[in-house]
């Protein structure tokens, strides 16, 4: 499907949207080169799943690309991987936002602000490409986000950093 047309999505479709992308989903700050050897940072929204039709839909709705990985091992399954970066990416983050909760709220919130950072960047005529210290510090603040999210998610862990609405089961 061509990225610039997109399905019809409902309130409903949003609402499981973000279920799905709470648990299964990544928000990244990526840093690519351009031919000329320029660094430039962007921002990556996406999850992988062994249900083609949710890839599927997702691409369907935001647009982006899918890969498709085959099983390593017999025993393994396909594993389709949806992924939108940019300004789609935005759309899809503030469009799932009302609907988001647990960890990766935070996450969400903080790649909104980069967004806007960048685009600020350019009103100024600036290149976020040579603001360093900027979208490295950006990529450094979702890397602790992650890790932190990563915490509460062993079995072991204390969850006073979680804000996942689930309760919380402690082992004996």
């Amino acid at each position: 499907m061509d990225n610039q047309r997109q399905a019809v999505v409902t309130e409903l479709d949003l609402a499981f949207m973000a279920g799905l992308f709470a648990g299964e989903g990544s928000i990244c700050i990526v840093v690519g080169k351009f031919p000329n050897g320029e660094r430039y940072p962007n921002m990556h929204a996406g999850f992988a799943t062994t249900e083609r039709c949710w890839a599927d839909w997702f691409h369907e709705a935001f647009g982006g690309t899918k890969h498709i990985y085959p099983p390593k091992k017999e025993t393994n399954k396909f594993i389709f991987f949806w992924r939108v970066g940019g300004q789609a990416a935005e759309n899809f983050l503030k469009a799932i936002r009302p609907y988001l909760k647990g960890e990766k709220v935070k996450q969400l919130e903080l790649a909104l602000r980069y967004r806007e950072a960048k685009r600020q960047c350019k009103a100024a005529g600036e290149k976020i490409s040579q603001k360093t210290d900027l979208w490295d510090g950006f990529k450094a603040e979702l890397k602790a986000l992650r890790r932190a999210a990563a915490e509460t998610n062993r079995t072991d862990a204390s969850h006073t950093q979680s804000d996942s609405p689930t309760p919380q089961v402690t082992a004996d």
